[in-house]
């Protein structure tokens, strides 16, 4: 949050979240600080999370995107400040590369 609020370069977090994306056990505990970055009171926090979902879609499995990560996106897509918004836009897009349709509507119950 310091890093987003003072506009600071995201690389060591970004960094940060590569590293401990590579391990599965980490997966739930970067989702919840993201989740605390997608409800915070700042646009800056909220455009930082959404950047960092696009980092995180790769590593994680299907069933956590569709059930965490797509859910936050949304949020995110919806924010009343339009850069946060077009933040969201890379993390769609990795999550459409990476995972298909119908397994993301399967873990949503939409099949």
């Amino acid at each position: 949050m310091a890093l987003s609020l003072t506009q600071a370069s995201l690389d060591s977090i970004k960094a940060a979240f590569l590293e401990l994306g590579a391990n599965p056990a980490y997966h739930e505990t970067l989702l919840n600080v993201l989740w605390y970055g997608v409800v915070h009171t700042s646009a800056l926090v909220r455009r930082t999370a959404a950047t960092m979902f696009e980092l995180l879609v790769k590593g994680v499995h299907e069933s956590l995107v569709a059930q965490r990560v797509v859910p936050a996106l949304i949020t995110l897509s919806a924010d009343p400040e339009i850069s946060v918004r077009i933040a969201t836009i890379p993390a769609f897009g990795t999550i459409m590369e990476t995972v298909t349709q119908k397994e993301v509507r399967k873990d949503e119950g939409m099949e």
